[in-house]
């Protein structure tokens, strides 16, 4: 009976030594994660202040890029419109308005470099390829002209009905 006995203890023994390894594992398994957890956390904190910067920047420029809209004089529109440009250059429709002010001055080189910023920013957006076609067209280039049209309609099929 003894040696039964002593097989006994020495089993719980056995499975109270395994168990408590089990649970050494499972805490430091679980601190492990936590650190993780921790520095994700830390990560996207940091991300959302920026995202919040970005935002807040963006609106600004935007602010101007929105002024612009109603101002008539092309070098006053170009003024606000590199104000925009020094606070957030990824400004939705901020190179394309330009453009068109350059096209008001008659400066279709000038023009051409805005359209230009505005594919570089925003590849698939339609806009900037047809106003390159426009552009292309005032200066009297017809294949540059109609390339840029037929890279706008690719991309827009709607986009015929600006031309």
């Amino acid at each position: 009976m003894s040696s039964i006995w002593s097989l006994t203890n020495a089993t719980i023994t056995l499975l109270n030594v395994i168990v408590a390894v089990i649970g050494v594992l499972f805490l430091v398994f679980a601190y492990v994660e936590y650190t993780k957890l921790k520095g994700l956390e830390d990560k996207i904190g940091k991300l959302f202040n920026k995202t919040k910067e970005e935002m807040e920047l963006m609106q600004k420029a935007m602010h101007k890029v929105i002024a612009s809209y109603s101002v008539k004089d092309p070098d006053v529109k170009i003024g606000l419109l590199k104000e925009a440009e020094s606070i957030y250059p990824q400004a939705y429709n901020l190179y394309n308005s330009m453009g068109y002010a350059y096209i008001d001055k008659k400066d279709y080189q000038k023009a051409i470099e805005c359209f230009h910023k505005a594919i570089r920013y925003r590849p698939d957006d339609p806009a900037g390829y047809s106003d390159l076609a426009y552009a292309y067209h005032l200066m009297g280039n017809k294949e540059l002209s109609e390339e840029y049209k037929q890279k706008a309609l690719e991309l827009d099929p709607q986009t015929r009905f600006w031309f």
